[in-house]
């Protein structure tokens, strides 16, 4: 048997010869285009109201546009944004916001990492630290 798969859009897909077991669940998520969009502009209003020094805020102000103008391409580079929301949650990691933040701050980056598919594993793990 031979499968070929040119765009998976769930978020998770089996494809088995034979008998496949599944213990435990499975569980995918599939965040559009739209809801990242949302995310980032959420994400930008958080950050506003977060206790940054400037270089911290601007930094994290250049992290927010990068991930804008990668989400409004009409084909989103997922590698790039990968690395700019890595950074921005590096940064605010470091200067210990993240953890004050609460849900205004996290929720839109998980909603971006999870767009991101398994490009967003690092992010993913980087938050649950």
């Amino acid at each position: 048997m031979e499968i070929h798969v040119n765009n998976q859009t769930a978020g998770v897909i089996n494809y088995v010869e034979g008998t496949q077991a599944v213990s435990g669940g499975q569980h995918g998520s599939v965040v559009s285009d739209d809801a990242a969009r949302q995310a980032v502009t959420e994400l930008r209003q958080a950050l506003s109201r977060l206790r940054l020094d400037r270089f911290q805020a601007a930094e994290a102000r250049t992290q927010v546009a990068e991930l804008d103008g990668t989400l409004r391409a009409p084909q989103p580079d997922k590698r790039r944004a990968a690395e700019a929301l890595q950074r921005l949650t590096g940064l605010l990691i470091g200067a210990g916001s993240l953890a004050s933040a609460g849900t205004a701050v996290m929720g839109p980056l998980l909603t971006l990492a999870n767009w991101l598919g398994s490009h967003g594993g690092a992010v993913l793990s980087m938050l649950a630290s």
